[in-house]
Protein backbone atom coordinates (compact mmCIF):
# COMPACT_ATOMS: atom_id res chain seq x y z
CA UNK A 1 0.00 0.00 0.00
CA UNK A 2 1.34 3.42 -1.01
CA UNK A 3 0.13 6.11 1.35
CA UNK A 4 0.14 9.84 0.60
CA UNK A 5 -0.59 12.66 3.01
CA UNK A 6 -2.26 15.69 1.39
CA UNK A 7 -2.34 19.11 3.08
CA UNK A 8 -4.63 21.98 2.12
CA UNK A 9 -7.91 23.67 2.89
CA UNK A 10 -11.70 23.69 2.69
CA UNK A 11 -13.61 26.31 0.68
CA UNK A 12 -16.08 28.59 2.38
CA UNK A 13 -19.72 27.96 1.56
CA UNK A 14 -21.35 29.79 -0.01
CA UNK A 15 -18.39 30.96 -2.06
CA UNK A 16 -17.56 34.59 -1.24
CA UNK A 17 -17.36 37.12 -4.02
CA UNK A 18 -13.98 38.81 -4.60
CA UNK A 19 -13.26 41.17 -1.73
CA UNK A 20 -15.92 39.63 0.53
CA UNK A 21 -13.68 37.70 2.88
CA UNK A 22 -11.36 34.71 2.72
CA UNK A 23 -11.84 31.86 0.24
CA UNK A 24 -11.17 29.13 2.84
CA UNK A 25 -12.44 28.42 6.35
CA UNK A 26 -10.51 25.32 7.52
CA UNK A 27 -7.18 23.58 7.24
CA UNK A 28 -7.48 19.97 6.06
CA UNK A 29 -5.13 16.96 6.15
CA UNK A 30 -6.10 13.65 4.56
CA UNK A 31 -4.49 10.30 3.82
CA UNK A 32 -4.85 8.80 0.32
CA UNK A 33 -4.17 5.22 -0.78
CA UNK A 34 -2.68 5.52 -4.28
CA UNK A 35 -3.74 2.08 -5.45
CA UNK A 36 -7.35 2.04 -4.21
CA UNK A 37 -8.04 5.78 -4.14
CA UNK A 38 -9.42 5.39 -0.60
CA UNK A 39 -9.35 8.62 1.41
CA UNK A 40 -9.07 8.85 5.18
CA UNK A 41 -9.56 12.17 7.01
CA UNK A 42 -6.80 13.11 9.45
CA UNK A 43 -7.39 16.74 10.49
CA UNK A 44 -10.03 19.40 9.93
CA UNK A 45 -9.04 22.58 11.76
CA UNK A 46 -11.43 25.53 11.65
CA UNK A 47 -10.17 27.18 14.82
CA UNK A 48 -9.54 30.91 14.80
CA UNK A 49 -6.49 32.04 16.79
CA UNK A 50 -7.18 34.48 19.60
CA UNK A 51 -5.24 37.24 17.85
CA UNK A 52 -7.60 36.97 14.83
CA UNK A 53 -11.00 36.80 16.49
CA UNK A 54 -12.13 40.18 15.14
CA UNK A 55 -10.29 39.89 11.81
CA UNK A 56 -12.88 38.28 9.55
CA UNK A 57 -10.82 38.87 6.40
CA UNK A 58 -8.08 36.42 7.47
CA UNK A 59 -9.12 32.84 6.72
CA UNK A 60 -7.98 29.46 8.01
CA UNK A 61 -6.19 27.20 5.52
CA UNK A 62 -3.18 24.90 5.71
CA UNK A 63 -0.29 25.63 3.34
CA UNK A 64 2.74 23.50 2.40
CA UNK A 65 4.14 21.21 5.09
CA UNK A 66 7.15 19.09 5.97
CA UNK A 67 6.30 15.65 7.34
CA UNK A 68 8.88 13.52 9.13
CA UNK A 69 8.31 10.15 10.84
CA UNK A 70 8.13 11.92 14.21
CA UNK A 71 6.62 15.35 13.55
CA UNK A 72 4.35 16.85 10.89
CA UNK A 73 5.24 20.53 10.53
CA UNK A 74 2.18 22.34 9.15
CA UNK A 75 1.74 26.04 8.51
CA UNK A 76 -1.45 28.05 8.27
CA UNK A 77 -1.42 31.65 7.08
CA UNK A 78 -0.41 32.87 10.56
CA UNK A 79 0.83 29.85 12.56
CA UNK A 80 3.06 26.80 12.58
CA UNK A 81 1.32 23.75 14.03
CA UNK A 82 3.26 20.62 14.94
CA UNK A 83 1.30 17.36 14.79
CA UNK A 84 2.01 13.77 15.76
CA UNK A 85 1.80 12.04 12.33
CA UNK A 86 0.57 8.79 13.91
CA UNK A 87 -2.38 10.19 15.85
CA UNK A 88 -2.72 13.62 14.20
CA UNK A 89 -3.01 15.24 17.59
CA UNK A 90 -1.49 18.74 17.77
CA UNK A 91 1.65 19.10 19.90
CA UNK A 92 2.16 22.86 19.79
CA UNK A 93 1.33 26.05 17.93
CA UNK A 94 3.92 28.71 17.12
CA UNK A 95 3.26 32.23 15.89
CA UNK A 96 4.94 35.61 15.50
CA UNK A 97 3.63 39.10 14.59
CA UNK A 98 5.57 38.98 11.30
CA UNK A 99 3.67 35.89 10.09
CA UNK A 100 1.64 36.93 7.05
CA UNK A 101 0.50 34.43 4.43
CA UNK A 102 2.96 31.69 5.32
CA UNK A 103 3.37 29.17 2.49
CA UNK A 104 5.81 26.52 3.74
CA UNK A 105 7.64 25.42 6.89
CA UNK A 106 10.90 23.44 6.97
CA UNK A 107 13.00 22.28 9.96
CA UNK A 108 16.48 23.79 9.82
CA UNK A 109 19.64 21.73 10.16
CA UNK A 110 20.31 23.30 13.56
CA UNK A 111 16.96 22.46 15.15
CA UNK A 112 14.94 25.58 14.35
CA UNK A 113 12.36 26.33 11.64
CA UNK A 114 12.36 28.21 8.34
CA UNK A 115 9.12 29.61 6.92
CA UNK A 116 8.40 31.04 3.50
CA UNK A 117 6.64 34.25 4.49
CA UNK A 118 4.89 35.20 1.26
CA UNK A 119 3.19 38.29 2.65
CA UNK A 120 6.51 39.96 3.47
CA UNK A 121 8.51 38.49 0.55
CA UNK A 122 10.98 37.00 3.03
CA UNK A 123 12.13 33.74 4.58
CA UNK A 124 12.07 33.79 8.39
CA UNK A 125 14.03 31.63 10.80
CA UNK A 126 12.25 31.05 14.09
CA UNK A 127 12.70 28.85 17.14
CA UNK A 128 10.13 26.58 18.77
CA UNK A 129 9.22 29.28 21.28
CA UNK A 130 8.26 31.72 18.54
CA UNK A 131 11.44 33.79 18.85
CA UNK A 132 12.54 35.38 15.58
CA UNK A 133 16.14 34.44 14.81
CA UNK A 134 16.73 35.73 11.29
CA UNK A 135 15.03 37.53 8.39
CA UNK A 136 16.33 36.50 4.97
CA UNK A 137 15.79 38.49 1.79
CA UNK A 138 14.59 36.56 -1.24
CA UNK A 139 16.59 38.58 -3.75
CA UNK A 140 16.93 42.29 -4.37
CA UNK A 141 13.28 42.48 -5.39
CA UNK A 142 12.13 41.60 -1.88
CA UNK A 143 13.85 44.65 -0.42
CA UNK A 144 11.23 46.84 -2.06
CA UNK A 145 8.97 45.81 0.82
CA UNK A 146 9.91 47.41 4.11
CA UNK A 147 9.03 45.70 7.39
CA UNK A 148 7.73 47.64 10.37
CA UNK A 149 8.60 45.87 13.63
CA UNK A 150 5.68 47.59 15.38
CA UNK A 151 3.02 46.12 13.06
CA UNK A 152 1.19 42.83 13.72
CA UNK A 153 1.14 41.52 10.16
CA UNK A 154 -0.98 38.52 11.15
CA UNK A 155 -3.98 40.85 11.26
CA UNK A 156 -3.49 42.17 7.73
CA UNK A 157 -5.51 40.18 5.20
CA UNK A 158 -3.29 40.98 2.20
CA UNK A 159 -0.03 42.77 1.50
CA UNK A 160 -0.36 42.44 -2.28
CA UNK A 161 1.21 43.11 -4.66
CA UNK A 162 4.02 40.68 -3.88
CA UNK A 163 7.39 41.51 -5.40
CA UNK A 164 8.70 37.94 -5.17
CA UNK A 165 5.99 35.68 -3.70
CA UNK A 166 8.32 33.07 -2.11
CA UNK A 167 6.46 29.76 -1.84
CA UNK A 168 8.72 26.95 -0.70
CA UNK A 169 12.09 26.38 1.00
CA UNK A 170 14.49 23.46 0.59
CA UNK A 171 18.10 22.52 1.24
CA UNK A 172 20.82 21.69 -1.25
CA UNK A 173 23.51 20.41 1.11
CA UNK A 174 23.91 23.17 3.71
CA UNK A 175 22.50 25.90 1.46
CA UNK A 176 18.89 27.02 1.83
CA UNK A 177 16.91 27.82 -1.32
CA UNK A 178 13.46 29.30 -1.87
CA UNK A 179 11.19 29.16 -4.88
CA UNK A 180 10.12 32.51 -6.32
CA UNK A 181 6.73 32.59 -8.02
CA UNK A 182 7.14 35.87 -9.86
CA UNK A 183 10.72 35.28 -11.01
CA UNK A 184 10.04 31.66 -12.11
CA UNK A 185 13.13 30.36 -10.33
CA UNK A 186 14.63 29.16 -7.05
CA UNK A 187 17.60 30.94 -5.49
CA UNK A 188 19.93 30.48 -2.53
CA UNK A 189 18.92 32.66 0.42
CA UNK A 190 21.62 31.49 2.85
CA UNK A 191 25.12 30.26 2.13
CA UNK A 192 26.71 30.07 -1.30
CA UNK A 193 24.60 28.73 -4.12
CA UNK A 194 23.31 29.32 -7.58
CA UNK A 195 19.92 29.54 -9.21
CA UNK A 196 17.48 27.05 -10.66
CA UNK A 197 15.97 28.80 -13.67
CA UNK A 198 12.59 27.11 -14.08
CA UNK A 199 11.22 29.35 -16.89
CA UNK A 200 8.23 27.15 -17.83
CA UNK A 201 5.84 28.90 -15.46
CA UNK A 202 5.23 30.46 -12.04
CA UNK A 203 6.90 28.05 -9.66
CA UNK A 204 5.43 26.75 -6.41
CA UNK A 205 7.18 23.88 -4.61
CA UNK A 206 10.67 22.45 -4.85
CA UNK A 207 10.72 18.87 -3.53
CA UNK A 208 14.11 17.20 -3.07
CA UNK A 209 14.38 13.44 -3.69
CA UNK A 210 17.40 11.24 -4.42
CA UNK A 211 19.72 13.98 -5.67
CA UNK A 212 17.04 15.75 -7.69
CA UNK A 213 14.60 18.58 -7.09
CA UNK A 214 11.09 18.57 -8.57
CA UNK A 215 9.27 21.86 -9.14
CA UNK A 216 5.61 22.44 -9.96
CA UNK A 217 4.46 25.42 -12.00
CA UNK A 218 0.90 26.59 -11.51
CA UNK A 219 0.23 26.37 -15.26
CA UNK A 220 0.45 22.56 -15.17
CA UNK A 221 4.12 21.79 -15.62
CA UNK A 222 6.55 19.68 -13.57
CA UNK A 223 10.27 20.35 -13.98
CA UNK A 224 13.13 18.30 -12.51
CA UNK A 225 16.76 19.38 -11.98
CA UNK A 226 19.93 17.63 -10.89
CA UNK A 227 20.92 19.09 -7.50
CA UNK A 228 24.67 18.85 -8.06
CA UNK A 229 24.85 20.37 -11.54
CA UNK A 230 21.61 22.43 -11.49
CA UNK A 231 20.94 21.10 -14.98
CA UNK A 232 17.38 20.44 -16.12
CA UNK A 233 16.65 16.72 -16.45
CA UNK A 234 12.94 16.57 -17.17
CA UNK A 235 10.06 18.85 -18.12
CA UNK A 236 6.50 17.49 -18.27
CA UNK A 237 3.62 19.58 -19.61
CA UNK A 238 0.49 18.02 -18.15
CA UNK A 239 -1.65 20.15 -20.43
CA UNK A 240 -0.24 18.17 -23.35
CA UNK A 241 -0.74 14.83 -21.58
CA UNK A 242 -4.33 15.46 -20.56
CA UNK A 243 -5.42 17.59 -23.56
CA UNK A 244 -8.69 18.99 -22.28
CA UNK A 245 -10.21 22.16 -23.67
CA UNK A 246 -10.46 23.67 -20.23
CA UNK A 247 -7.92 24.69 -17.56
CA UNK A 248 -6.54 21.78 -15.53
CA UNK A 249 -6.63 23.76 -12.28
CA UNK A 250 -3.97 25.40 -10.13
CA UNK A 251 -1.01 22.99 -10.23
CA UNK A 252 0.66 23.07 -6.83
CA UNK A 253 2.34 20.20 -4.95
CA UNK A 254 4.29 17.14 -6.04
CA UNK A 255 5.55 13.97 -4.39
CA UNK A 256 7.74 11.19 -5.77
CA UNK A 257 5.89 7.88 -5.35
CA UNK A 258 8.58 5.62 -6.81
CA UNK A 259 11.16 5.56 -9.62
CA UNK A 260 8.48 6.00 -12.27
CA UNK A 261 5.54 7.84 -10.72
CA UNK A 262 4.72 11.28 -9.36
CA UNK A 263 1.65 12.50 -7.51
CA UNK A 264 0.75 16.03 -8.65
CA UNK A 265 -1.89 18.17 -6.94
CA UNK A 266 -4.42 20.31 -8.79
CA UNK A 267 -6.73 22.73 -6.99
CA UNK A 268 -10.08 23.67 -8.51
CA UNK A 269 -9.83 27.19 -9.90
CA UNK A 270 -11.88 29.72 -7.98
CA UNK A 271 -14.48 31.56 -10.09
CA UNK A 272 -12.40 34.63 -10.95
CA UNK A 273 -9.32 32.60 -11.91
CA UNK A 274 -11.44 30.13 -13.87
CA UNK A 275 -13.06 32.95 -15.84
CA UNK A 276 -9.63 34.41 -16.66
CA UNK A 277 -8.38 31.01 -17.82
CA UNK A 278 -11.48 29.97 -19.75
CA UNK A 279 -11.68 33.34 -21.50
CA UNK A 280 -8.13 32.76 -22.73
CA UNK A 281 -8.94 29.21 -23.87
CA UNK A 282 -12.17 30.35 -25.52
CA UNK A 283 -10.41 33.09 -27.46
CA UNK A 284 -7.67 30.73 -28.61
CA UNK A 285 -9.69 27.58 -29.32
CA UNK A 286 -13.24 28.79 -29.83
CA UNK A 287 -14.74 26.34 -27.32
CA UNK A 288 -18.00 26.68 -25.44
CA UNK A 289 -17.83 28.93 -22.37
CA UNK A 290 -20.30 26.69 -20.55
CA UNK A 291 -17.63 24.34 -19.20
CA UNK A 292 -17.06 23.89 -15.48
CA UNK A 293 -13.72 23.82 -13.69
CA UNK A 294 -12.06 20.48 -12.99
CA UNK A 295 -12.24 19.36 -9.33
CA UNK A 296 -9.37 19.36 -6.85
CA UNK A 297 -7.50 16.10 -7.28
CA UNK A 298 -4.25 14.18 -7.37
CA UNK A 299 -2.96 13.13 -10.77
CA UNK A 300 -0.72 10.05 -10.77
CA UNK A 301 1.83 10.71 -13.52
CA UNK A 302 4.15 8.11 -15.04
CA UNK A 303 7.43 9.86 -15.88
CA UNK A 304 8.63 7.03 -18.12
CA UNK A 305 5.54 6.58 -20.31
CA UNK A 306 4.39 10.21 -19.96
CA UNK A 307 0.87 9.15 -19.07
CA UNK A 308 -1.56 10.22 -16.38
CA UNK A 309 -2.41 6.82 -14.89
CA UNK A 310 -5.32 8.02 -12.77
CA UNK A 311 -6.95 11.01 -11.12
CA UNK A 312 -8.11 10.81 -7.49
CA UNK A 313 -10.75 13.44 -6.69
CA UNK A 314 -10.37 14.83 -3.16
CA UNK A 315 -13.39 17.09 -2.82
CA UNK A 316 -15.49 14.49 -1.01
CA UNK A 317 -13.08 14.96 1.90
CA UNK A 318 -13.51 18.78 1.89
CA UNK A 319 -10.10 19.16 0.27
CA UNK A 320 -10.55 22.05 -2.17
CA UNK A 321 -7.15 23.77 -2.09
CA UNK A 322 -4.10 21.49 -2.22
CA UNK A 323 -0.78 22.92 -1.01
CA UNK A 324 1.46 19.92 -0.49
CA UNK A 325 1.52 16.14 -0.91
CA UNK A 326 3.87 13.73 0.86
CA UNK A 327 4.92 10.11 0.43
CA UNK A 328 4.33 8.60 3.88
CA UNK A 329 5.42 5.00 4.51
Amino acid sequence: MTKLIVVGGRDRKPKPKPGEGPQHDAGVIISVDVESGEIEPCVLDNTIPQFLHDKTQVGTVYKAATITPDIAYICSTTEIIEYDPETWQPRCRITHPLFNDLHHVLPSHDGHLYVANTGLDRVLKIDNNGELLEVLATGEESLQRTIDADVDYRQIASTKPHFVHPNFVFYVGETLYCTRFNQKDAIAVSGDGGRFNIEEGNVHDGVVHNGKVYFTCTNGRVVCFDLATQQKLLSIDLNQLIQENRPLGWCRSVAVIDDERLAVGFSRLRPTKFKENIDWVTNRLGIDKGVIPKPSRLSIVNMRTLEVEKDICLESADMHAIFSVHRFR
